[in-house]
């Protein structure tokens, strides 16, 4: 049975066109609630996977060897993502102090050109001050290193 409601257009008038499934066709209401609750379940989703990914503490490279953010805050344990869109591989590698250029071991990850990584901020007390700068690019990079600081 077609059922019209006023948006098909008929004789002027608009009517929207329904199919009566019958109280009795139960499968169906099945099929139409199942997939409402995957809709619902889809949107819950990535809802979550987009607050999670730009809350993140984050490290951004651009060509030509400019380092974007060097001051970044991050509390203790927390993943501080690391975006390379930048032509050449860069890396965030833990110093002593600010332009020692030398490796604590703190943290290093090297990012080829166009990709992102990741490293795990140090546990430490609040304001802690971890200095980090790229060893591949230490010369040329624009500034020439940076700061994590613990919140």
């Amino acid at each position: 049975m077609i059922l019209k409601t006023p948006l098909e257009k008929s004789k002027g008038v608009f009517y929207l066109s329904c199919v009566d499934f019958g109280a009795n066709d139960f499968r169906v209401k099945i099929r139409f609630l199942f997939f409402i609750l995957l809709f619902l379940f889809c949107v819950s989703c990535t809802s979550d996977l987009s607050e999670d990914s730009s809350d993140a503490p984050t490290v951004l490279f651009v060509s030509p060897n400019i380092l974007v953010n060097d001051e970044i805050t991050a509390p203790a344990g927390a993943t501080v993502v690391v975006v390379n869109n930048d032509s050449v591989s860069h890396t965030v590698t833990s110093q002593s102090a600010q332009d020692a250029f030398d490796d604590t071991g703190d943290f290093d990850v090297e990012v080829v050109a166009g990709q992102a990584g990741s490293f795990t901020a140090p546990t430490a007390p609040s304001g802690a001050q971890f200095f980090f700068y790229c060893r591949n690019q230490e010369a040329a990079l624009v500034p020439s290193n940076g700061v994590l600081t613990i919140e």
